[in-house]
């Protein structure tokens, strides 16, 4: 009862006809609201909230007329544009980071493996990151199951080519022919056994790149490279053996093929199938489905008439080009992006470990009570969907209103109070690597090892972090993006709320739907109408996701918290919480790079979107006191 006269008191404010008649009143009125913003609070972490929101409030703005300007024009005055959201990505890198540094203490103290193996590959990576060019080769060998000193000292290109296919099957690695071998036959042929051209250096890497991992390779065994000419002999090679691999296949089905018809003197395809199968209890073979035939036979052809020594180095490095992409893209980097290197390589951990990378965050790293509340709020956000979808008649949302992203899955399957269940079946090499190259390949091959989808192959691209990675949601869980400690509805349901919710509207639309028709028009007419608001037409599918998203927001706090509904101040705390969101994560410091840009727009598209997401919300005008504001009748 205390805390519900103390609200109401806090929100008393000028009579409603002086605003009309004093030209001040909405400065007065929103300098009284931010100074006593606080009073919604009864924990510290809402506290923080609110200190955070005031670091980029412009009273001088009229919430009423630009919410947007409101909400992060100080900023703007004093140039302040550094992401919000990239703000976030740091503090969860820094958490992750500080965590993995000192993981030879905490490893050992908590006797959890996962920390340990976590550390060993991100260092490899921020290593890598600082310095591309200090790749291991000889680690990078031994992951793709290479010895370079054997495969280099072979007598004949028949005992090269079985060395070649050997480690296709057995490990998974790629070359110039490409072999697989299915478990059971198909209806149309006999064998299990597909063959077709590979791949060569040249599919995946430029030319200074391609010559940057040959130079590598030798000096790694010891040979002078400026005097040596295996270089443009490897790359005439490589080109020659591109040209045949490069070819479009022919048109038709493959053919099945007797393996002594594929036999020719230096490639005995029926000795090195057979020695496979009676190694891996497989039938033997006597056919093969060969696609493109004559191109298989091209490319062999060219490496078995060509020098031994420069086809046996060739072919240690054909598995290994693909893996070298991110080297080369590192490599291009300018020196003034190097700044991102944790958050790459915190992504990477997203991508190689998974699940069990998602376990550990939450065990280790995260606050605690983290799992207790979002539980809730999923639970909340649920409930409220469901009424919120009753006033979007005509979308025509599928059944489930709220999709658990999947970083959050075992963490919401589980007994309240309980510790998290153990992750089951995650692939983690058992040996890992000082390379990170090394590594990427031990993951890669473990995946192919599990059977489905090798990978992951890692890019710059990949190893960015992006507002659609399905770990998005997971990472805004440790800093001011939200808060475990915070028991005001508000202040969470204001941010992670409205992104889960906005994240499940998408999921929940039908394929089908266009945003141009049913609610698309209304709100569209509403914006021009009263907030002089327009956007392209490919922009109001991520407004009237997040306008829904943001009224369910509303509906699920006034769930959580009985106050909710009877105090102004926490309705406001809620838009605030995310105005300040929404404004600045499309918003950044030039200097920092487009990685940071967010994919909402420039700062006037942002303005326009952000506005038109909040303000036709039914609550927003008594939230902020904006009197005669008409109500959008969609």
């Amino acid at each position: 009862m205390q805390r519900i006269v103390s609200l109401l008191n806090a929100t008393q404010t000028i009579a409603p006809v002086e605003g009309l008649l004093n030209p001040f009143y909405h400065c007065a009125q929103v300098a009284y609201f931010v100074q006593h913003m606080g009073n919604a609070c009864i924990t510290v972490e809402c506290e923080k909230a609110v200190k955070e929101i005031r670091s980029s409030i412009d009273k001088s703005v009229d919430p009423c007329r630009d919410f947007y300007g409101f909400s992060c024009g100080l900023w703007g005055r004093e140039n302040r544009y550094a992401s919000y959201m990239a703000a976030q990505r740091v503090a969860y890198v820094n958490a992750v980071n500080s965590t993995l540094w000192s993981a030879g203490i905490i490893g050992v103290q908590a006797r959890d493996g996962m920390t340990l193996q976590l550390s060993v590959v991100y260092r490899s990576c921020i290593k890598f990151f600082d310095r591309p060019s200090s790749v291991d080769m000889m680690e990078i060998w031994s992951a793709s199951e290479i010895d370079p000193l054997v495969w280099t000292t072979v007598t004949s290109f028949e005992s090269l080519f079985a060395l070649a296919v050997d480690n296709m099957l057995q490990y998974g690695m790629e070359s110039v022919v490409n072999v697989r071998w299915e478990s059971d036959s198909t209806p149309s042929f006999t064998t299990g056994v597909y063959i077709s051209t590979g791949t060569t250096i040249a599919r995946h890497l430029e030319p200074d790149s391609r010559k940057f991992l040959v130079n590598h390779a030798l000096e790694a065994l010891g040979h002078n490279v400026l005097a040596n000419s295996l270089v443009p002999e490897i790359e005439r090679i490589d080109d020659v053996v591109t040209q045949w691999a490069s070819k479009p296949p022919p048109d038709g089905e493959s053919v099945e093929v007797l393996l002594h018809d594929l036999d020719v003197p230096k490639t005995n395809w029926s000795q090195v199938l057979a020695a496979y199968a009676i190694m891996t209890g497989r039938r033997v073979p006597s056919r093969a489905n060969v696609l493109d035939l004559a191109d298989v036979r091209g490319v062999l052809e060219v490496l078995a008439n060509a020098n031994l020594s420069v086809v046996s180095m060739y072919l240690t490095l054909v598995p290994l080009a693909k893996f070298f992409v991110l080297v080369s893209e590192v490599q291009r980097h300018d020196d003034k992006e190097r700044r991102t290197e944790g958050e790459a390589c915190v992504r990477a951990l997203e991508l190689l470990f998974r699940d069990g990378y998602g376990s550990w965050l939450t065990e280790y790293v995260q606050k605690s009570g983290t799992v207790d509340e979002v539980r809730k709020t999923v639970s909340d956000l649920t409930v409220a969907a469901k009424d919120v979808s009753k006033i979007f008649v005509r979308i025509p949302l599928d059944e489930n209103p709220i999709v658990v992203p999947a970083c959050f899955t075992r963490m919401l399957h589980r007994s309240e109070g309980d510790a998290l269940p153990p992750v089951q079946n995650v692939s983690v090499p058992q040996k890992l690597k000082s390379d990170f190259v090394a590594n990427t390949i031990l993951f890669y091959r473990e995946r192919c090892r599990k059977g489905g989808t090798c990978g992951p192959l890692l890019t710059a691209a990949s190893t960015a972090m992006q507002r659609d990675d399905p770990e998005a949601p997971l990472r805004l869980l440790l800093p001011d993006f939200f808060r475990a400690g915070a028991v005001e509805a508000a202040v969470n349901y204001g941010t992670l709320g409205v992104e889960l919710a906005a994240l499940s509207f998408q999921a929940a639309l039908p394929k089908n739907w266009s945003s141009s028709s049913d609610y698309g028009p209304c709100i569209a007419h509403y914006a021009r109408t009263h907030l002089r608001v327009a956007l392209p037409g490919h922009t109001w599918g991520h407004v009237i996701g997040s306008h829904w998203a943001l009224q369910v927001a509303l509906q699920a706090a006034a769930t959580r918290d009985s106050v909710f509904n009877a105090s102004v101040e926490l309705s406001r705390l809620l838009f605030m919480r995310f105005g300040h969101a929404c404004c600045a994560r499309a918003v950044a410091l030039p200097q920092l790079g487009e990685d940071y840009h967010d994919d909402v727009g420039d700062i006037d598209q942002s303005r326009a979107t952000c506005n038109a997401i909040a303000m036709p919300v039914r609550a927003f005008a008594s939230s902020f006191d904006c009197h005669g504001m008409p109500r959008m009748k969609c």
